[in-house]
């Protein structure tokens, strides 16, 4: 798998708001986040130590993009490189197409489970809103 989607439809919807809950959802595990954003989409990355960083690799991030459209909010998950703090580096990542921005991974329970609740986690939260 290289990335799972979901696409959320509807007028009420905030970018920022979700990217909010995303970044929450990371933190309250653990995780180390970093954000990006420009005016339609938003990167959240996130890692953490021990036993998944050693899976990961410790240039390697669950990645989080949303893209707003017309209304439409898509989320997009998978591993990436960790970008680094320069500002080059966050152009250039923002910039790549979704199929060239996840690295093909194989399939392994912990990161099924992190995208089961993260979903869970946005989908229960847009509903409360």
């Amino acid at each position: 798998m290289k990335y799972a989607s979901r696409s959320y439809d509807s007028q009420n919807l905030d970018l920022k708001h979700i990217s909010n809950l995303a970044l929450g959802f990371f933190k309250e595990e653990g995780f180390v986040t970093q954000r990006f954003e420009k005016s339609n989409e938003h990167i959240i990355q996130a890692r953490k130590g021990g036993i998944l960083r050693a899976l990961l690799s410790t240039s390697r991030a669950i990645t989080v993009v949303l893209n707003a459209h017309n209304n439409t909010i898509a989320a997009y998950m998978g591993v990436s490189e960790w970008i680094d703090g320069s500002e080059d580096e966050r152009k250039r990542m923002i910039g790549l197409s979704i199929e060239k921005l996840f690295l093909e991974t194989q399939e392994s329970l912990w990161a099924y489970e992190i995208e089961h609740h993260l979903w869970n986690h946005l989908e229960t939260n847009i509903e409360i809103s």
